[in-house]
């Protein structure tokens, strides 16, 4: 099996060189005395039209602008072609934090068993019900943290192999880890700027109805937060979709976290609608294929409480349905965040290949080193 080398194909610098910007790339030849690569310039051949393949797919999908459907496709084929890689590793990942996760959030489930929530459920007073969500979203308190930075590493990992699998290579978790690893509290820093950016973007439209009613004027209060609500929504929506490529750039360019924002801003600008509606469907299919998966976990996890006065009786039972449940998370992860992270990936190449032609030059990375038929 033909394999890259350690650093990852490109040279030394992890691929970093085949993906960063035109404009970089160009200026860093200069800097070393060199003319700028002619894969960075227009391709000698007339454009053709997107609906037909220009030239015979490498990898997972065409070397061309891609479809939707090629999109979504090459997602799932990009796991297929790195299962061991993707799922395998996805699968570490989440059983970690879940194992991790587990006595933690039995202990404070079991803090709150005797609350009459559970036994009398909306008939319980008013504090026994606020004091019940409390409990509880306590006890998930560090499972989110861990998700959150599990899953965001874990997806700035997995964005790698789906680069190779365009190129029609394999990556082995090795080989991804030694890629990606210098580059994960980059990727976490810009997990974290970005949530705040857009948090602080989507509170500040809600500061006038708030100025409003310590001011007195509660009906106009009342109307600008409302108001103020539904923009928060739109202003959150915008830009979670305008940074959605910046993890990609980040990983591929290796960039920093400025850097990445701002080439997610520009590869957004007049595609919004588009990358939005396929971010969306996206969604929609992860959603549906992990409730497929979680609901009927989450049935067979009230089994160990079947017949008990509360739904956390004992601690035994509450670790037992905290067991089951984890199960079905750990599985549903393995599938669907490389998912994710390969539509996320492929949307970042296809409005490179759109915008800058890279096309041109992933098909001459691609001639210049075979991938392997091997299966992963």
């Amino acid at each position: 099996m033909t394999q890259p080398p350690a650093g990852g194909p490109g040279g030394p610098d992890g691929g970093a060189t085949r993906w960063r910007a035109p404009e970089e790339e160009s200026e860093a030849a200069r800097q070393w005395g060199q003319p700028p690569p002619a894969s960075w310039g227009p391709s000698p051949q007339p454009p053709q039209a997107w609906g037909l393949p220009s030239r015979p797919p490498a990898g997972i999908v065409p070397l061309r602008p891609l479809t939707v459907g090629e999109i979504l496709d090459g997602a799932f084929q990009a796991i297929r072609s790195n299962a061991r890689t993707m799922v395998g590793t996805a699968a570490v990942v989440v059983a970690a934090v879940t194992v991790v996760s587990l006595v933690p959030q039995a202990l404070l489930l079991d803090r709150i068993k005797d609350n009459p929530f559970f036994t009398q459920g909306a008939q319980a007073s008013v504090a026994d019900q606020l004091d019940a969500v409390t409990g509880i979203g306590e006890s998930r308190a560090v499972p989110l943290v861990l998700t959150f930075v599990a899953v965001t590493m874990l997806e700035a990992l997995l964005i790698v192999p789906v680069s190779e699998a365009v190129l029609g290579r394999r990556m082995d978790a090795g080989q991804m880890w030694r890629r990606a690893r210098n580059r994960l509290p980059a990727a976490l820093g810009l997990a974290i700027v970005t949530g705040l950016a857009t948090l602080a973007a989507a509170l500040a439209v809600l500061v006038p109805g708030i100025v409003a009613l310590l001011a007195g004027s509660r009906t106009l209060g009342v109307v600008l937060l409302l108001l103020g609500a539904l923009a928060a929504v739109v202003v959150a929506l915008f830009l979670y979709v305008r940074w959605s490529l910046a993890a990609p750039a980040l990983i591929l360019e290796n960039v920093g976290i400025g850097t990445a924002m701002r080439r997610s801003w520009r590869l957004v600008r007049g595609s919004w609608w588009r990358v939005f509606g396929i971010l969306l469907l996206a969604g929609i299919i992860v959603s549906i294929g992990q409730a497929v998966i979680t609901v009927p976990v989450g049935l067979l996890a009230g089994l160990p409480a079947a017949g008990e006065p509360s739904q956390y009786a004992s601690l035994p039972a509450t670790f037992a349905q905290l067991v089951i449940s984890g199960v079905g998370t750990i599985v549903a992860g393995a599938i669907f965040y490389p998912f994710s992270a390969a539509v996320s990936a492929l949307l970042y190449i296809d409005l490179r290949m759109r915008r800058e032609g890279l096309d041109v030059r992933l098909a001459q990375a691609a001639a210049e080193r075979p991938g392997s038929s091997e299966p992963a």
